[in-house]
Protein backbone atom coordinates (compact mmCIF):
# COMPACT_ATOMS: atom_id res chain seq x y z
CA UNK A 1 0.00 0.00 0.00
CA UNK A 2 1.90 3.47 0.98
CA UNK A 3 3.19 3.54 -2.87
CA UNK A 4 1.35 7.08 -3.56
CA UNK A 5 0.25 7.58 -7.14
CA UNK A 6 -0.56 10.26 -9.77
CA UNK A 7 -4.29 10.50 -9.39
CA UNK A 8 -5.31 13.14 -6.27
CA UNK A 9 -8.81 11.89 -6.30
CA UNK A 10 -7.58 8.01 -5.79
CA UNK A 11 -4.84 9.33 -2.81
CA UNK A 12 -7.58 9.11 0.08
CA UNK A 13 -7.79 6.00 -0.76
CA UNK A 14 -10.90 3.51 -0.51
CA UNK A 15 -12.25 3.39 3.09
CA UNK A 16 -13.30 0.02 2.73
CA UNK A 17 -9.46 -0.99 2.56
CA UNK A 18 -7.85 -0.52 5.83
CA UNK A 19 -4.46 -1.94 6.71
CA UNK A 20 -5.05 -5.32 8.34
CA UNK A 21 -8.27 -6.21 7.89
CA UNK A 22 -8.75 -9.36 6.59
CA UNK A 23 -8.49 -9.66 2.97
CA UNK A 24 -9.07 -12.87 0.93
CA UNK A 25 -12.98 -13.40 1.16
CA UNK A 26 -14.52 -16.61 1.90
CA UNK A 27 -15.63 -18.11 -1.47
CA UNK A 28 -18.05 -20.64 0.09
CA UNK A 29 -21.97 -20.17 -0.64
CA UNK A 30 -24.83 -22.42 0.40
CA UNK A 31 -26.32 -23.13 -3.10
CA UNK A 32 -30.09 -23.18 -1.98
CA UNK A 33 -29.83 -19.32 -1.05
CA UNK A 34 -29.50 -18.42 -4.61
CA UNK A 35 -32.13 -20.16 -5.75
CA UNK A 36 -35.82 -17.88 -6.55
CA UNK A 37 -33.47 -14.83 -6.68
CA UNK A 38 -33.16 -12.48 -9.54
CA UNK A 39 -30.00 -11.50 -10.98
CA UNK A 40 -28.76 -8.28 -9.06
CA UNK A 41 -28.22 -4.57 -10.32
CA UNK A 42 -24.86 -4.85 -12.11
CA UNK A 43 -22.10 -2.14 -11.62
CA UNK A 44 -22.05 1.12 -13.57
CA UNK A 45 -19.38 0.30 -16.82
CA UNK A 46 -16.91 2.92 -14.55
CA UNK A 47 -14.04 1.73 -16.19
CA UNK A 48 -12.93 0.72 -19.90
CA UNK A 49 -12.01 -3.42 -19.35
CA UNK A 50 -10.84 -5.00 -22.53
CA UNK A 51 -10.51 -8.80 -22.66
CA UNK A 52 -8.26 -11.03 -24.18
CA UNK A 53 -9.17 -14.89 -24.63
CA UNK A 54 -7.02 -16.65 -26.69
CA UNK A 55 -6.07 -20.30 -26.61
CA UNK A 56 -2.21 -19.58 -25.91
CA UNK A 57 -2.19 -16.80 -23.62
CA UNK A 58 -4.42 -16.52 -20.26
CA UNK A 59 -7.59 -14.21 -20.30
CA UNK A 60 -6.48 -10.67 -19.26
CA UNK A 61 -8.65 -8.15 -17.78
CA UNK A 62 -7.48 -4.09 -17.90
CA UNK A 63 -8.90 -1.38 -15.54
CA UNK A 64 -7.89 2.21 -15.27
CA UNK A 65 -5.18 1.47 -13.14
CA UNK A 66 -4.62 -2.62 -12.85
CA UNK A 67 -3.90 -5.25 -15.28
CA UNK A 68 -5.48 -8.61 -14.10
CA UNK A 69 -3.96 -11.91 -15.69
CA UNK A 70 -4.84 -14.88 -15.27
CA UNK A 71 -3.04 -17.21 -12.70
CA UNK A 72 -1.71 -20.22 -15.52
CA UNK A 73 -1.00 -23.74 -13.77
CA UNK A 74 2.94 -23.75 -14.38
CA UNK A 75 2.99 -19.76 -12.96
CA UNK A 76 0.43 -21.24 -9.95
CA UNK A 77 3.63 -23.49 -8.93
CA UNK A 78 6.00 -20.97 -9.36
CA UNK A 79 4.39 -18.73 -6.65
CA UNK A 80 3.74 -21.27 -4.16
CA UNK A 81 7.74 -21.93 -4.69
CA UNK A 82 8.19 -18.84 -4.07
CA UNK A 83 9.92 -18.22 -7.54
CA UNK A 84 7.38 -15.94 -9.13
CA UNK A 85 6.06 -16.03 -12.00
CA UNK A 86 6.39 -14.40 -15.82
CA UNK A 87 9.32 -12.34 -14.11
CA UNK A 88 6.96 -9.87 -12.37
CA UNK A 89 7.88 -8.13 -9.26
CA UNK A 90 5.93 -8.57 -6.43
CA UNK A 91 5.10 -6.03 -3.99
CA UNK A 92 6.13 -6.23 -0.50
CA UNK A 93 3.73 -8.51 1.27
CA UNK A 94 2.75 -10.47 -2.04
CA UNK A 95 2.06 -13.11 -1.90
CA UNK A 96 0.01 -13.33 1.03
CA UNK A 97 -2.19 -16.67 2.35
CA UNK A 98 -4.63 -15.97 0.37
CA UNK A 99 -3.12 -15.58 -2.86
CA UNK A 100 -1.36 -18.80 -1.87
CA UNK A 101 -5.00 -20.48 -1.19
CA UNK A 102 -5.90 -19.05 -4.77
CA UNK A 103 -3.23 -20.71 -6.64
CA UNK A 104 -3.39 -23.93 -4.67
CA UNK A 105 -6.98 -24.30 -5.88
CA UNK A 106 -5.82 -23.43 -9.92
CA UNK A 107 -2.96 -26.72 -8.87
CA UNK A 108 -5.82 -28.96 -7.59
CA UNK A 109 -8.31 -27.90 -10.39
CA UNK A 110 -5.88 -28.79 -12.73
CA UNK A 111 -4.38 -32.06 -10.66
CA UNK A 112 -8.37 -33.45 -11.24
CA UNK A 113 -9.33 -32.55 -15.12
CA UNK A 114 -10.58 -29.56 -14.27
CA UNK A 115 -10.95 -27.17 -17.13
CA UNK A 116 -12.12 -23.73 -14.90
CA UNK A 117 -12.17 -21.49 -18.42
CA UNK A 118 -11.72 -17.96 -17.98
CA UNK A 119 -13.29 -18.62 -13.95
CA UNK A 120 -9.78 -19.34 -12.39
CA UNK A 121 -7.51 -17.00 -10.69
CA UNK A 122 -6.08 -13.32 -11.76
CA UNK A 123 -3.11 -11.83 -10.06
CA UNK A 124 -3.52 -7.87 -9.94
CA UNK A 125 -0.82 -6.45 -11.34
CA UNK A 126 -0.33 -2.32 -10.64
CA UNK A 127 0.29 -0.74 -14.19
CA UNK A 128 1.98 2.26 -12.89
CA UNK A 129 5.59 -0.20 -11.81
CA UNK A 130 4.31 -3.46 -13.22
CA UNK A 131 4.29 -4.97 -9.22
CA UNK A 132 1.88 -7.86 -8.57
CA UNK A 133 -0.64 -6.28 -5.83
CA UNK A 134 -2.52 -9.27 -5.19
CA UNK A 135 -4.76 -11.92 -6.54
CA UNK A 136 -9.08 -11.79 -7.07
CA UNK A 137 -10.95 -13.96 -9.45
CA UNK A 138 -13.41 -16.69 -9.66
CA UNK A 139 -14.41 -20.54 -7.92
CA UNK A 140 -15.18 -22.41 -11.39
CA UNK A 141 -17.35 -21.73 -14.37
CA UNK A 142 -21.29 -21.25 -13.26
CA UNK A 143 -23.02 -23.95 -11.47
CA UNK A 144 -26.47 -25.49 -12.76
CA UNK A 145 -28.18 -22.52 -11.53
CA UNK A 146 -25.84 -19.87 -13.82
CA UNK A 147 -24.15 -19.00 -9.96
CA UNK A 148 -20.27 -18.07 -10.04
CA UNK A 149 -18.12 -17.32 -6.69
CA UNK A 150 -15.86 -14.46 -6.14
CA UNK A 151 -12.89 -13.99 -4.30
CA UNK A 152 -10.30 -11.17 -3.35
CA UNK A 153 -7.47 -9.75 -1.52
CA UNK A 154 -4.73 -7.45 -1.68
CA UNK A 155 -0.98 -7.42 -0.12
CA UNK A 156 -1.29 -5.09 3.04
CA UNK A 157 1.69 -2.82 1.26
CA UNK A 158 -1.29 -2.06 -1.33
CA UNK A 159 -4.35 -1.34 0.35
CA UNK A 160 -5.93 2.04 1.40
CA UNK A 161 -5.53 3.59 -2.38
CA UNK A 162 -9.09 1.48 -3.97
CA UNK A 163 -7.46 -1.15 -5.67
CA UNK A 164 -9.35 -4.18 -4.37
CA UNK A 165 -12.60 -2.26 -5.46
CA UNK A 166 -11.56 -1.30 -8.95
CA UNK A 167 -10.42 -5.07 -9.13
CA UNK A 168 -13.46 -6.58 -8.37
CA UNK A 169 -15.73 -4.13 -10.69
CA UNK A 170 -13.29 -5.33 -13.66
CA UNK A 171 -14.32 -9.10 -12.35
CA UNK A 172 -17.85 -7.81 -12.04
CA UNK A 173 -18.05 -6.11 -15.66
CA UNK A 174 -16.42 -8.93 -17.22
CA UNK A 175 -18.94 -12.21 -15.95
CA UNK A 176 -21.46 -9.67 -16.83
CA UNK A 177 -21.00 -10.18 -20.67
CA UNK A 178 -20.13 -14.04 -20.13
CA UNK A 179 -23.24 -16.39 -21.50
CA UNK A 180 -24.90 -18.89 -19.10
CA UNK A 181 -23.96 -16.31 -15.97
CA UNK A 182 -26.97 -15.35 -13.52
CA UNK A 183 -25.08 -14.03 -10.30
CA UNK A 184 -22.04 -13.72 -9.08
CA UNK A 185 -21.61 -14.38 -5.31
CA UNK A 186 -19.59 -13.81 -2.36
CA UNK A 187 -19.63 -13.88 1.55
CA UNK A 188 -17.63 -12.16 4.43
CA UNK A 189 -18.27 -12.14 7.98
CA UNK A 190 -20.15 -9.36 10.07
CA UNK A 191 -16.77 -7.78 11.55
CA UNK A 192 -15.29 -7.34 7.93
CA UNK A 193 -16.19 -3.95 7.46
CA UNK A 194 -13.90 -2.90 5.31
CA UNK A 195 -14.52 -6.08 3.16
CA UNK A 196 -18.61 -4.64 3.50
CA UNK A 197 -17.58 -1.63 1.80
CA UNK A 198 -15.48 -2.89 -0.93
CA UNK A 199 -18.10 -5.66 -2.28
CA UNK A 200 -21.36 -2.71 -2.11
CA UNK A 201 -18.81 -0.02 -3.63
CA UNK A 202 -18.40 -2.37 -6.82
CA UNK A 203 -21.73 -2.84 -6.80
CA UNK A 204 -22.53 -6.48 -4.71
CA UNK A 205 -26.04 -6.13 -2.55
CA UNK A 206 -26.33 -8.26 0.84
CA UNK A 207 -28.72 -11.05 -0.10
CA UNK A 208 -28.77 -12.75 3.61
CA UNK A 209 -26.98 -13.70 6.61
CA UNK A 210 -26.28 -16.82 8.39
CA UNK A 211 -24.74 -16.47 11.95
CA UNK A 212 -21.30 -14.12 11.67
CA UNK A 213 -21.57 -14.37 7.60
CA UNK A 214 -23.08 -12.15 5.50
CA UNK A 215 -24.01 -12.96 1.69
CA UNK A 216 -23.42 -11.12 -1.35
CA UNK A 217 -24.70 -11.33 -4.47
CA UNK A 218 -24.16 -8.94 -8.30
Amino acid sequence: MPPRHDHPEHERGDPGEKKGEPHYERLSFKRGRARGKHRGEWPTRAIPTRVGSDDAMPNTLVTRRLLMVQLAVEEAVALIDGRGGSGRTWAPGYPDDGALMAAGFVMTAAKHGRDLGAFGTYEIIRRRDGAVIGAAGFQGPPDEIGAVRVGYGLAESARGHGYATEALRGLLEWARDQEGLTCVLADTTRTNVASQRVMERSGMHRIGEDGELLYYMA
